[in-house]
């Protein structure tokens, strides 16, 4: 997530280093301005069928060891112009390629984070586990700022071709051995854990699975002339004798600030002893 969201977000920036290298118009511009996205959209069905066949952590090794060749051959695809002339139609189309399939590789990125996700964040490891989730979210920022404070450096002291070309391909491929070679894509076959964190991770009982609660579920349509619901729903929130839900997903508990959109939009069902 952070080399490909760094990627991302570093492309459009290189552009404008790009531009001035070989004389682009605006026209130019926005014409490579747009080559990543096409690609990107293109794969994300194949690449999220692909991860059933291919397994989730070869597809992002290999999504990242040829992100790694793409960004090498960026500064050969670009070519040189002479000073002062237009930019070659040949070379904008080159570079446009290669973008495009930097593209097409970051697209299975998402579904096979979420298969690796799903086998090692199970569901029975509760809030944990949303916490846990946050991570690959996490490593998007740090590489979208690492992004925006590394690139304008590197291409104005050593020129946009090393700075892409060399340190970032080279950091890319880095990357990707070091994804081959220090991620388990199955707990089973994780040597690193110990026994406690293997039962924790693979078997199902080892904590209690969350259950609905034993209370009667109240749409909401049957409270709807009840005073001061929405300080009546907040109180049960707070209580440890009532739970929220929100329809559609059993298990996810909806926070306080979020009850009045539910309640407006007919979403919420409140579990609470008959006697409330």
């Amino acid at each position: 997530h952070l080399v490909l969201q760094a990627l991302r977000q570093g492309l459009p920036m290189i552009i404008t280093f790009i531009a001035d290298d070989l004389g682009c118009s605006t026209a130019d511009k926005a014409f490579l301005l747009g080559a990543f996205y096409p690609g990107y959209t293109a794969a994300m069905l194949p690449g999220g069928l692909a991860v059933r066949q291919v397994g989730a952590k070869r597809l992002m090794g290999l999504g990242l060891a040829g992100t790694a060749a793409l960004l090498a051959a960026m500064p050969l695809a670009a070519g040189r112009v002479a000073a002062g002339a237009a930019a070659s139609p040949r070379a904008l189309w080159q570079l446009w390629l290669v973008m495009c399939g930097m593209g097409v590789l970051s697209a299975p990125l998402m579904p096979a984070s979420t298969v690796l996700q799903r086998e090692w964040m199970p569901a029975w490891l509760g809030t944990e586990r949303v916490w846990a989730m946050k991570i690959p979210m996490l490593a998007m920022k740090i590489g979208r700022t690492a992004t925006n404070l590394a690139i304008p450096l590197l291409a104005t002291r050593f020129g946009w071709r090393a700075a892409i070309g060399a340190v970032y391909a080279a950091a890319t491929a880095a990357a990707a051995v070091a994804w081959q070679a220090g991620v388990s894509e199955t707990v089973a076959g994780c040597s690193r854990l110990s026994a406690a964190e293997r039962k924790l991770l693979v078997d199902p009982a080892a904590p209690d699975e969350p259950k609905k609660p034993a209370l009667p579920i109240i749409r909401f349509a049957e409270l709807a002339d009840v005073p001061n619901l929405v300080a009546l729903i907040n109180a049960a929130y707070a209580s440890s004798e009532g739970e929220l839900w929100e329809e559609g997903d059993d298990f996810k508990r909806t926070a306080p600030p979020e009850i009045e959109g539910l309640i407006a939009s007919r979403q919420l069902y409140v579990a609470c002893p008959p006697d409330q």
